[in-house]
């Protein structure tokens, strides 16, 4: 059976935590562009040019 990422867990590791990380920031960056009020929350495509 082939080790799970190749053996290279500590590689893996990083990168799991990388995604974690860069996640709960989006979530806090949203949190402060609601708190921030209407309209600073764009990040929908937009329609128009």
């Amino acid at each position: 059976m082939t080790p799970r990422n190749a053996g290279k867990e500590d590689i893996a590791a990083f990168f799991e935590k990388v995604m974690a990380e860069d996640s709960a920031r989006a979530h806090q960056c949203h949190e402060f562009l609601r708190q921030l009020g209407p309209g600073t929350d764009n990040t929908a495509p937009q329609q128009g040019g």
